[in-house]
């Protein structure tokens, strides 16, 4: 028998009616910025560090350099129709953005490379990154998601425009692996 998953919701466990009076009283509390200050502020929250940012182009970026690139990639990729033309702007946008995590990565680096005077390498540098917000690790999760997402929309530009060619296009064969390895505890093995 079919499941409606539209339908279909997790057990929860009720709550006291205590509770959920609480909760109504807390959300009027919590209703975001009042003020045009405000609003503004908290309008540019997703800007901490531009990587997951809706635009492409930042306030302190140059958007006459992104649209160099766009036109760049339009002119080597020679897209023809709306969905071919959309598809080369997020290539762009995703170019765009990798080469914002390059930076972000190389500024992350630079911030922990230094030890008063003392430059202690790259190596130490990621270290102690990892151990004071793991910025360069979270960069580099960022840098292979956005280099993956602009290469799947160059294949599929690629497959739209061989088959305007009326060339033979086959199914997408795409194997997207992501492999964690977990380093064992020798110690709490042995112990078991």
């Amino acid at each position: 028998m079919p499941v409606d998953l539209a339908s279909a919701r997790l057990p929860s466990s009720p709550i006291s009616a205590a509770k959920a009076e609480a909760n109504r009283r807390n959300a009027k509390l919590s209703t975001g910025p009042r003020t045009e200050a405000g609003k503004a502020k908290v309008a540019l929250n997703h800007l901490i560090h531009g990587l997951a940012a809706n635009r492409p182009v930042l306030p302190d970026e140059n958007p006459e350099e992104y649209e160099a690139l766009v036109e760049r990639l339009r002119d080597e990729l020679r897209p023809e129709g709306e969905l071919e033309a959309l598809l080369v702007e997020r290539i762009a946008a995703q170019a765009w953005r990798l080469q914002r995590a390059l930076r972000v990565e190389v500024g992350a680096l630079e911030l922990h490379r230094r030890d008063g005077d003392e430059d202690i390498g790259v190596a130490r540098a990621i270290l102690r990154d990892h151990h004071q917000g793991d910025i360069w690790g979270k960069v580099t999760r960022y840098e292979r998601s956005t280099e993956r997402s602009m290469i799947r929309l160059l294949h599929e530009l690629e497959r739209r425009q061989a088959a305007r060619r009326g060339e033979h296009v086959p199914v997408p064969a795409v194997a997207d692996l992501d492999v964690q390895v977990a380093v064992a505890d020798p110690e709490a093995s042995a112990s078991r």
